[in-house]
């Protein structure tokens, strides 16, 4: 029965050679193919964050498996904890009648910035390291009219300069510094580093117009900076000294104390204070410069 059942649901066909040709069986359908959902676009205050910045929030508001997750991932299960701002339109301020002035906020102080200038005349030196200084200076208009004046008609064609001098160990005048030298500037306001060439140097510095003759007309002279030394001090004089019953004891200049061999004993009644020699060096005072190099 059950070959003639299925002999009966084969069919045959005749075609025109007469040779029979067996055909399939009933056909199937074909399934519909599986097709992932479309995952939601993701909202726009989330879509400007960085992975670390989003992984960051989910480790926050406590998200399983964020590390697993993807960038929209993350946004889509941040999405479901925090609920996103909704932003309304911006509120409507009445404008203040003419001839009044807004009231400032509280809650948001003005912008305060360093004013461009101070209105003096200055200029001030610091030093940077050994073979550096710093300047910087402010001209106002009556100090440069004054130099204008002093010029007269060699003004035309005068240049703004720095002009320092070496004033190591003297008072200074004006005209008996050790060494000078000019550097050529511009500007009311500014500022300029000074690249010297030995280090240990006594400066003090003057900004001016050099004229064309020569003649130099100050407009405002700087403090006097020092740079320090680039290497080690030189050892000086020994001076040894110990510590007995509270009292420090010295030795004479030159000479070396020998500590003694036993440590002193110490009675239930008496107290020492007792210290191992030890020694010290008194460094002499800041040398003088060494010229220009």
């Amino acid at each position: 029965m059950a070959n003639k059942s299925r002999a009966s649901a084969r069919r045959t066909r005749t075609d025109a050679s007469g040779v029979g040709r067996r055909t399939l069986g009933p056909r199937r359908v074909p399934r519909p193919k599986r097709t992932r959902p479309a995952a939601s676009t993701p909202p726009l205050e989330w879509a400007g964050h960085t992975r670390p910045e989003l992984l960051a929030l989910a480790t926050r508001e406590g998200v399983k498996g964020r590390h697993r997750m993807s960038k929209a991932e993350l946004i889509r299960a941040l999405s479901a904890l925090i609920p996103p701002r909704t932003s309304g339109p911006a509120p409507v301020t009445a404008a203040p009648p003419p001839g009044e002035v807004a009231p400032s906020r509280r809650d948001e102080p003005p912008a305060e910035t360093l004013p461009f200038r101070y209105g003096v005349t200055e200029i001030v030196a610091l030093p940077v390291d050994p073979f550096m200084v710093y300047v910087y200076w402010e001209l106002t208009a009556d100090a440069i009219a004054a130099a204008r004046r002093t010029l007269g008609a060699a003004w035309e064609g005068s240049a703004q300069v720095l002009r320092a001098y070496d004033v190591a160990w003297i008072e200074f005048d004006g005209t008996n510094a050790h060494h000078q030298f000019d550097l050529d500037v511009q500007g009311e306001v500014g500022n300029w580093y000074l690249h010297l060439w030995s280090p240990e140097q006594t400066l003090l510095i003057e900004i001016g117009w050099r004229s064309r003759d020569g003649r130099f007309v100050a407009a405002a002279r700087s403090n006097v900076v020092s740079t320090p030394r680039n290497a080690p001090g030189e050892g000086g004089e020994e001076r040894w000294m110990t510590v007995r019953d509270g009292r420090i004891v010295t030795t004479p200049s030159g000479a070396t104390p020998e500590p003694s061999a036993e440590r002193p004993k110490i009675d239930a009644d008496e107290r020492w204070t007792w210290a191992p020699w030890s020694g010290t060096v008194l460094v002499p005072g800041i040398s003088s410069p060494r010229g220009w190099r």
